[in-house]
């Protein structure tokens, strides 16, 4: 299947055209930097709101920020491993799941198809904040939406620039270094493991770390 990587057709920088519609094959690719230029001042402004408006302490918005990366961590192991390498039952889910992640295992060096498009991670983005805003009505602490949601951005952008920078940089640093042969691995040799990208917690939580 294409979408488990094991038959790649190019490492070379090609992005092939996936739909016919020439908006629809526009929109499906993204330059990495749009991907900043979007979500840091969105950043901003929820931190802006925790600290600023809902006079957040530094303490208690540091604590929360970090559960809303965490829960980033989790939202990243469960797309990439139930949601953009489930097992297809027919031929209109092979479509839909060469669309979704299967066009990245084939061309995995396509520099357009490295980010999210802000027309898929936007709606995301709406549906986090809705079930995060539903979540914390049923406790009375929609205060803290702000702080969360700037952790869980926050990690989605660090996420988005580490898939990058594994594809199209040459990394020296030791750790990341080892966090992009992992990944590599992940593409070339062990589809079905190593499903962490930023990292390797859920991974090890779920068993399914690459050794």
């Amino acid at each position: 299947m294409a979408h488990k990587g094991k038959l790649f057709v190019s490492t070379e920088d090609v992005s092939p055209r996936i739909f016919e519609n020439p908006i629809l094959d526009f929109l499906s690719r993204v330059t990495w930097w749009v991907v900043p230029i979007i979500y840091v001042p969105m950043i901003a402004f929820f931190i802006y709101l925790a600290l600023f408006v809902n006079e957040t302490s530094y303490l208690k918005f540091a604590g929360f920020f970090a559960i809303g990366v965490v829960i980033w961590t989790f939202m990243e192991y469960s797309l990439h491993r139930w949601a953009f390498h489930f097992e297809p039952k027919n031929k209109t889910q092979e479509k839909i799941l060469f669309l979704v992640h299967g066009i990245h295992h084939d061309y995995p060096q396509d520099s357009k198809r490295l980010v999210m498009p802000p027309s898929v991670s936007l709606i995301l983005a709406v549906i986090t904040y809705s079930i995060l805003y539903g979540v914390t009505s049923l406790f009375g602490a929609t205060e803290l939406i702000p702080s969360i949601f700037a952790g869980i951005v926050s990690g989605y952008l660090y996420y988005d620039m580490v898939h990058y920078s594994q594809h199209h940089m040459n990394i020296t640093n030791p750790y990341y270094k080892e966090l992009k042969e992992y990944h590599m691995k992940h593409h070339y040799t062990e589809p079905d493991l190593g499903f962490g990208i930023s990292s390797k917690l859920w991974d090890y939580i779920f068993r399914t770390v690459l050794k």
